[in-house]
């Protein structure tokens, strides 16, 4: 079982590999869009429409006159400066974000179906079990040649194939490929004739086999929807939402998104979280929240304190 988690665990790294290349090329396509950055400056100029003009220089003041008014109209200089301005444009980004998570939170189905490539995973887990069951089948039709039971003049009912001891029916070749595979082998339906039992004894290594790949298999495939094998860097950036909304600065720093994707992939869980965060409180003897050398010598010096208590205690009550 260790082996299939491990092999999960190495797809699992090769395929976040892939995202981290996906990653660095949209980013560099997204500062390509963007361009170089500009002049520092506190003002936002708003681009005229296509198929406006551009607007006119205005008119040079004359000589020893004061400047005309200029006409009304609306100013296309935007101040991007005010914090309560942008405060309010980041508020609204995480609204509508939210609200169209939670529409397709309702729009999804209640009942899931699987995909093309996990119906696939499934088949060819099952494939040597199908290959299995299809060999008892021709077992079963071995064991009936070999003692003829397809002559009707014996054997002219239903009835009397199922009350022979050495004839085998499609449920008794189904019935025993189960019992077989699942290593129950309760023995009341077994080959009676030389070449059938030659068959089966190549046939329960096989029915071995079979099992232990398909339920390693199905923990691989576990293991790989736990880690999000298969999420695509567009899905991940969705689920960066969750991070957002949990505080109010509506930023991700680099531990809160190893955080998250170490609980997605279930390595870690809230409660031991907060526990190691108490720790590192704890240990945070001058309440910089953030240790350091200072730090240990004080919590060194701690531990060298109450060892000592410790052994005056026993003497004391010794004398």
């Amino acid at each position: 079982m260790r082996r299939f988690i491990e092999r999960a665990r190495k797809r699992f790294l090769q395929k976040q590999h892939e995202l981290l290349e996906e990653a660095k090329t949209v980013s560099a396509a997204t500062r390509e869009v963007g361009g170089a950055p500009a002049e520092a400056s506190t003002e936002m100029v708003v681009e005229p429409l296509d198929g406006a003009s551009s607007p006119t220089p205005p008119p040079s003041p004359p000589e020893g006159g004061a400047i005309p008014p200029a006409a009304s109209k609306s100013s296309q200089v935007i101040p991007v400066d005010s914090d309560e301005y942008i405060a309010e444009i980041v508020k609204n980004e995480q609204s509508r974000i939210a609200a169209e998570s939670d529409a397709k939170k309702e729009a999804k189905p209640m009942c899931k179906l699987p995909d093309a490539s996990t119906v696939k995973a499934i088949f060819m887990a099952l494939l040597p079990c199908l290959v299995f069951i299809a060999a008892c089948f021709v077992l079963a039709v071995i064991e009936n040649v070999t003692f003829d039971c397809y002559n009707t003049a014996l054997y002219p009912t239903h009835a009397s194939i199922v009350a022979s001891d050495n004839c085998w029916t499609m449920v008794d070749a189904f019935y025993f490929s189960i019992i077989t595979l699942s290593t129950i082998g309760y023995g009341d339906v077994t080959p009676s004739s030389k070449g059938g039992k030659v068959i089966v004894v190549f046939l329960i290594p096989l029915a071995i086999i079979s099992l232990t790949n398909f339920i390693g298999k199905m923990a691989d495939m576990k293991a790989q929807k736990k880690m999000g094998l298969n999420k695509t860097l567009k899905e991940k950036l969705e689920e960066l939402n969750t991070v957002i909304e949990q505080d109010d600065n509506g930023i991700v720093t680099p531990e809160e998104y190893i955080l998250f994707n170490l609980k997605q992939m279930g390595k870690v869980d809230n409660d031991t979280v907060n526990l190691l965060r108490e720790q590192f409180n704890a240990l945070d003897a001058d309440g910089s929240g953030e240790l350091d050398a200072n730090d240990l010598a004080l919590l060194r010096k701690s531990c060298d304190m109450i060892q000592k208590a410790a052994d005056k205690g026993p003497a004391s009550r010794v004398g």
